[in-house]
């Protein structure tokens, strides 16, 4: 379930305008998921090598896995976080010479 939200959030973060940090940044959590079924996948598979104290390849990889799982876990904070951001940035060319000022919308903040 978790794979294929990423696969979606991906395509929509895609679709944005090229501007976008988030159209920039659209891979990331894509990346990081298919990182994680693979190495879900090599994890299991090793599993059947675990010797008694023995630090093996299962668990070198075991470890691979949840590090990925964390960053993983961030990037999805990040989106989050930045996809807020530009959502409340208000841009607004109100004075001479073209330059912009920034206001943010507090409106929808409790």
């Amino acid at each position: 379930l978790l794979t294929a939200g990423v696969i979606i959030l991906s395509a929509c973060l895609f679709r944005l305008p090229a501007s976008s940090m988030l159209r920039r940044a659209w891979w990331i959590p894509l990346a990081f998921v298919v990182v994680q079924v693979v190495l879900g996948i090599v994890t299991v598979v090793s599993s059947t090598g675990i010797e008694v104290n023995h630090w093996g390849s299962f668990h070198w990889i075991a470890a691979l896995h949840q590090l990925v799982a964390m960053l993983l876990l961030l990037s999805l904070l990040a989106v989050y976080f930045f996809s807020g951001t530009e959502r409340n940035i208000v841009v607004e060319d109100e004075q001479p010479l073209g330059g912009m000022i920034l206001k943010t919308n507090l409106s929808n903040i409790n």
